[in-house]
């Protein structure tokens, strides 16, 4: 009904849209094919204006009375056929504004009729959260084959539309300009980070699924199935080196600090010199007991630390490869370590249901029990400013601690 009373109007799944004289029922106006699929809700802005959601992915503003369109608002730049982006419900606030609900959970805020692109988005996840990472203070994270960002300043999730995953985002990995993320499907993506913005930058079929990534201050390191490792350009996808490894590692980091690759195969730790594209070992560590689950690197390549399937973590000088420091806080098996910008603290999940953030000269630590419920943890990142930590998990929720 229009705020006047005068009128009323109905949409259909036959794309149409009609006007009633409310006094008489008479139709006054119709408009077929308004959209290029069937209409799911229309609301009134004014006496003179409605507003329509489609499972055509869009919504549209009418002067319903001349039967003219006003705006088409574009909410996703994905193909319109992709059915989790159709248009469910509307909300007009009292300010001119209005939201619009997606399929798959996504709300989406126009700041006024006038905006053809959404202005603000709020994500509620219906998919696992998998991965996060971070670029300077933009906070990227994975669920399935999507890729969410937000600066910390603000906290507004936007979503990456242009990638080329079509497949379970296995992989996301860092450096200050770039963010590389890989999927089951072999698909390895180089996102730029500008600006506060993230946007594809190109990607390639990698012919393996990737394990790992890492950095020195010239390549990306990007270790594959079957004992292969792909060397490229840092924050390109030129590829450098194509290397078989005399190991089958399931665990890479790399120290830009040596400019060494640290390698895990079953107990042992490997640390190797990359000269001409092959790689010459000059290290060995098997104080491990169960196999090695994680291996991290400190912001400086000054520290290593490795975690295993039991609950240990050790923490290697790169330079001299001495131990400085071993943890075992945690219950059960690691799946994630981060240092913090200066090496001095580190970051934890585990497969106990808990994370953890420890001091690694003092050993103190401080641990959450079942921060996502029974969900368990599946990703942590320390904040830029080092305050305070990121955690995604299974209850496909992320949290600021």
């Amino acid at each position: 009904m229009s705020p006047d009373s005068t009128h009323f109007a109905t949409v259909s799944s036959d794309k149409s849209i009609n006007l009633y004289d409310a006094k008489t029922w008479e139709k006054v106006q119709s408009i077929a094919n308004a959209h290029k699929m069937g209409i799911y809700e229309l609301k009134w802005l004014d006496d003179d204006t409605i507003i329509t959601a489609s499972a055509d992915n869009t919504v549209k503003s009418w002067n319903i009375k001349e039967g003219k369109e006003l705006k088409t608002h574009t909410v996703h730049n994905l193909p319109k056929t992709n059915p989790i982006y159709q248009q469910l419900g509307l909300l007009p606030t009292a300010n001119g504004d209005f939201w619009s609900v997606t399929l798959n959970g996504t709300l989406n805020h126009w700041n006024s009729r006038e905006d053809e692109a959404v202005s603000n988005q709020i994500f509620s996840h219906r998919t696992l959260i998998n991965h996060i990472a971070r670029s300077n203070s933009t906070v990227v994270y994975s669920s399935e084959e999507r890729i969410f960002f937000f600066e910390e300043a603000n906290l507004t999730v936007k979503e990456l539309h242009d990638h080329k995953h079509t497949q379970k985002i296995n992989l996301l990995a860092t450096t200050e300009a770039s963010v590389y993320s890989a999927d089951i499907a072999n698909m390895l993506c180089r996102n730029k980070v500008e600006n506060g913005e993230l946007v594809h930058a190109e990607s390639a079929d990698v012919g393996a699924n990737v394990l790992g990534m890492g950095f020195d201050n010239e390549h990306a390191f990007a270790l594959l199935q079957h004992g292969k490792m792909n060397v490229y350009a840092k924050d390109t996808l030129e590829l450098k080196h194509e290397v078989k490894l005399p190991i089958q590692a399931t665990q890479i980091t790399v120290s830009k600090h040596t400019g060494e690759v640290w390698l895990s195969e079953k107990l042992k730790v490997f640390a190797y010199k990359f000269e001409g594209g092959e790689l010459v070992e000059v290290h060995q560590f098997d104080k491990h007991t169960q196999k090695i689950s994680v291996l991290s690197v400190s912001a400086d390549g000054k520290f290593v630390a490795s975690g295993d399937d039991y609950r240990y973590i050790y923490v290697h000088d790169a330079e001299t490869k001495a131990q400085v420091q071993s943890l075992g806080y945690h219950k059960s098996g690691l799946k994630h370590v981060s240092f913090s910008a200066d090496g001095s603290r580190v970051a934890t999940m585990s497969q106990d249901l808990t994370f953890g953030v420890a001091d690694v000269a003092s050993k103190k630590d401080q641990v959450i029990v079942e921060p996502h419920g029974r969900k368990g943890v599946s990703g942590i990142i320390f904040s830029q400013d080092e305050q305070k930590v990121f955690t995604v998990g299974l209850d496909n929720c992320i949290r600021e601690w």
